[in-house]
C-alpha cells in the first residue's frame, strides 16, 4: 500500500475518531431551553448579532465567541464531517492503484496516466493528492505527495 494511501486514511481515521466523540451535543443556532436550562446539551445557545457575539454553553468551555467562530463550529457539526469522512474514504475506493490489477499497471485505473511535465506521474491519481492536501500540515505529510 502506498504511504500516501495509509497517511490519509490515518487521517480520515483521526477525523472520524474525533467526530464520533463529539456527538453527545447538537450543535445548532438558537437553542432557547438553555437560555432557563443549562442541561440541554447545546452548543450556541444565543447569537447576538448586535456585538458580533454569541453565547456558548455546554462541553469543558462555556462562555463567548465571536459570530464566525459559532458559524465555523456549526459547520464543523460531527454529523457533516462524518458523511464527508465517508465520501473521501468512497473516492479513496473509487481511484484503485493499477499496480493491483493483473497488468499491474503505475497509474490510477479511474484516471488513467497522468503527467507532470514530460514526466509520467505514477499512483497515487491527482485527486488522492488533492484528498491529502488539508493535511499538509501534519508532520507526516510528504512534499512530494502535493498535486
Amino acid at each position: 500500500m502506498d504511504d500516501l494511501i495509509a497517511f490519509l486514511r490515518a487521517r480520515l481515521d483521526d477525523d472520524e475518531r474525533i467526530a464520533q466523540q463529539a456527538r453527545g451535543a447538537e450543535w445548532h443556532d438558537g437553542c432557547p431551553q438553555a437560555i432557563e436550562h443549562d442541561e440541554c446539551g447545546c452548543w450556541i445557545v444565543e447569537n447576538r448579532p448586535a456585538t458580533g457575539r454569541v453565547i456558548v454553553v455546554g462541553g469543558e468551555s462555556g462562555g463567548v465567541l465571536e459570530a464566525a467562530d459559532a458559524q465555523h463550529m456549526i459547520q464543523q457539526d460531527p454529523k457533516r464531517v462524518l458523511a464527508d469522512v465517508a465520501a473521501k474514504r468512497e473516492i479513496i475506493e473509487a481511484h484503485p492503484s493499477g499496480r493491483d490489477h493483473h497488468e499491474g499497471q503505475d497509474y490510477c485505473l479511474e484516471c488513467g496516466p497522468s503527467w507532470n511535465g514530460n514526466q509520467p506521474r505514477g499512483y497515487p491519481c491527482t485527486t488522492i493528492r488533492l484528498l491529502a492536501l488539508p493535511y499538509a500540515g501534519h508532520p507526516d505529510y510528504q512534499e512530494s505527495w502535493k498535486p
